[in-house]
């Protein structure tokens, strides 16, 4: 299992509000329209899970599997081409700010990762940043 973490993410919410933004997944419809609309296609989402078609992967399902009330979420993949999981952390700063890790564990073969591990890195960080940005600004 190989491990990759973001750099953490300033928060201009508290810790709950971040929380509540994230742990409902049809809040990521409001961002639907800054996805790259030629790499990502059919974004639907419900309370638990948001699936999106990635060319040339097909369709993914991103699916919460554990919450630990304001403070984790995890994430776990359906039709991913490797299996993993992902946490987005949460913790309070002040009372009225709070920042963000996201880590993600992936079943990556030793002879794969010299290939991608560099863009599941770089995925990772994304990840970060476009969460922190949409809990950033009012969806």
């Amino acid at each position: 299992m190989e491990t990759y973490q973001s750099p953490i993410q300033a928060l201009t919410c508290t810790q709950a509000v971040a929380y509540a933004k994230l742990a409902d997944l049809r809040n990521l419809e409001a961002v639907k329209d800054r996805l790259p609309q030629d790499k990502v296609k059919d974004m639907t989402c419900d309370v638990d899970s948001c699936s999106v078609t990635v060319d040339p992967v097909g369709k993914i399902t991103l699916r919460i599997v554990e919450r630990q009330p304001e403070h984790t979420i995890k994430f776990g993949a359906d039709n991913a081409p490797i299996n993993f999981n992902l946490w987005v952390h949460l913790e309070a700063v002040t009372e009225t700010t709070a920042q963000l890790k996201v880590i993600l564990e992936a079943d990556i073969p030793f002879m794969v990762k010299a290939m991608i591990g560099s863009k599941v890195d770089g995925f990772v960080q994304q990840f970060a940043e476009m969460t922190a940005t949409m809990l950033n600004t009012s969806i």
